[in-house]
């Protein structure tokens, strides 16, 4: 819900209507309704269209971005250094958090799958934080 009210308030500060960034930024009224009401999945939502929202507000694309969209964005980097730093493989972190290879193996795709928000927040958050540190220049 931090999203929808980010959104929002970014919204409100341009002191522009729903309908109208929707337009200016080339997505749907009812999509812009669903991001500010927070009828969306963190998992799903389309990271480019927060990123020109932002944009078309005047603020950084990755204004809207908060620590799981962040991770979202990196996941296959972040989760490529996780296995890395920590020495293990697909397989024993499927093993680990008690998920499928087959859906490990999918995290790693171009189609932008990611770990649902309680898999990261319980077995990526603290590795992401760090992570999102040391890589942020």
């Amino acid at each position: 819900m931090r999203l929808a009210n980010k959104l929002l308030n970014m919204r409100m500060e341009r002191g522009t209507s729903s309908k109208a960034l929707a337009q200016a930024c080339g997505i749907s009224p009812s999509t812009m309704s669903r991001y500010e009401n927070g009828r969306f999945s963190m998992e799903l939502i389309d990271l480019d269209i927060l990123r020109n929202l932002a944009l078309c507000c005047g603020k950084d694309k990755l204004f809207l971005f908060d620590e799981f969209l962040l991770f979202r964005l990196h996941r296959v980097e972040i989760l490529t250094d996780y296995l890395s730093r920590n020495g293990i493989s697909k397989q024993e972190i499927a093993r680990q958090i008690g998920v499928s290879y087959t859906l490990v193996k999918n995290w790693f795709d171009e189609k932008n799958r990611c770990p649902s928000y309680e898999v990261w927040e319980g077995a990526f958050r603290e590795f992401t934080l760090e992570w999102l540190e040391g890589n942020s220049g």
